[in-house]
């Protein structure tokens, strides 16, 4: 009944000249539709009644370009959510068969469950249509999981077009079966020029698909000269961890832009990881690539790990020992002790406040910052204390 009730309000709205000014009209003026740079979207999303109306005229007005369809598709499923599919089809039947306004209506449909739209869209695929009609079609064929566009669209993986490769790539993520796997290795493996981003699309389905196969292409182009390239293949190796491939993973900790994703290939190999991690804490990190590191080494907790953090302590800044201080806990290694008592006695706050931190996470013991009990804890009571230092 609901539904019924709608359909009829946004027919009645439709038929009104003078309807399409409101709500509906500011919310597609929106670049993006997310509601930290629209306020529109906001403002729609808390009544989406007139909004959805407005925006419903905009996609059955001849003059709309399929720009502005496509952003008023995506405002649509916003805003009704899965209500917005008949909408959605109904509109897109009103427009000529094989116009782009007419695909972008039939996608956005597939997107909100219309299966309806699936034979149409695997038409355009099957007939390699414009690019953008392409584009659109496979990704509303991936949404509806419409398996019979698979052998299509594995075929597009050859195409000298590389946005096409990348998007029939994407959509054999949730298509795809080993059958594909062969054409994929070729794409991600392919000649120099290769479109980016249809390399890194093609090694991030292939780790859904067979990450174990994946891996022999992977190892070749970690150092490849865009790092979204190493990135995508480090997740490769992340996904099947082989004890040849550590090498590799090594590689990555050494080289800026890679450290992040390599660390998470070092987790997923375990045991094999633990050294090639402490060995990165050596090189000269920024502070995302620390974090990625420390994440990585509480996830295996390596001893040896809590001496190398504060073995460079003193060439950090403050900012970053407090990091390393709150990370040490994580690691579980009481070796690390009697070195955070002597980096008690030389710290001053509020460095010395998470070095207190640190060693009571550590121990279990809450001495605070009593510097002559935890030198009596860590057996240093009859050697001289340290001079209190400035941090940088």
């Amino acid at each position: 009944m609901r539904r019924t009730l709608f359909l009829i309000c946004l027919g009645l709205l439709l038929c009104s000249p003078s309807a399409f000014a409101g709500p509906g009209a500011e919310l597609l003026k929106c670049a993006h539709m997310d509601q930290t740079t629209c306020p529109a979207l906001k403002e729609a999303l808390a009544a989406p009644g007139n909004a959805a109306a407005e925006v419903g005229q905009a996609l059955t007005d001849s003059s709309t370009s399929s720009q502005k369809v496509a952003t008023a598709g995506v405002a649509l499923g916003l805003l009704l959510g899965s209500k917005a599919g008949p909408v959605l089809y109904k509109a897109a039947q009103a427009h000529p068969k094989g116009g782009l306004t007419r695909v972008e209506l039939m996608a956005a449909a597939a997107r909100n469950g219309i299966k309806d739209a699936a034979p149409e869209l695997l038409m355009v695929v099957s007939k390699k249509s414009e690019m953008r009609a392409m584009v659109l079609s496979m990704g509303g064929l991936a949404a509806l999981q419409h398996k019979a566009a698979a052998e299509p669209i594995r075929t597009l993986l050859s195409q000298s077009t590389g946005r096409i490769q990348a998007a029939a790539a994407h959509a054999l993520q949730s298509l795809g079966s080993k059958a594909d796997v062969d054409a994929l290795l070729t794409l991600a493996a392919g000649k120099f020029e290769t479109f980016v981003p249809a390399r890194t699309m093609a090694l991030e389905t292939l780790t859904k698909l067979d990450p174990k196969r994946a891996v022999s292409v992977a190892v070749r182009l970690v150092d490849h000269p865009s790092r979204a390239v190493g990135r995508a293949a480090l997740k490769v190796i992340a996904a099947a961890p082989l004890r040849w491939s550590l090498p590799v993973v090594k590689f990555g900790l050494q080289t800026p832009g890679l450290r992040g994703n390599a660390a998470l290939a070092a987790v997923a190999h375990k045991a094999l990881g633990r050294e090639v991690l402490i060995a990165a804490l050596s090189g000269d990190l920024t502070t995302d690539e620390r974090s990625w590191l420390l994440h990585a080494l509480s996830q295996l907790k390596p001893l040896g790990a809590s001496e190398a953090l504060i073995g460079r302590f003193d060439k950090l800044t403050n900012q970053a020992k407090i990091e390393i201080l709150k990370a040490l806990p994580l690691l579980k290694d009481q070796t690390v002790v009697p070195t955070l008592v002597r980096t008690l006695e030389a710290s001053k706050a509020p460095v010395a406040n998470y070095v207190v931190y640190a060693l009571e996470n550590v121990t279990g013991e809450r001495l605070g910052d009593n510097v002559d009990a935890w030198r009596s804890y860590a057996g240093f009571d009859k050697e001289p204390p340290s001079a209190p230092v400035e941090g940088p």
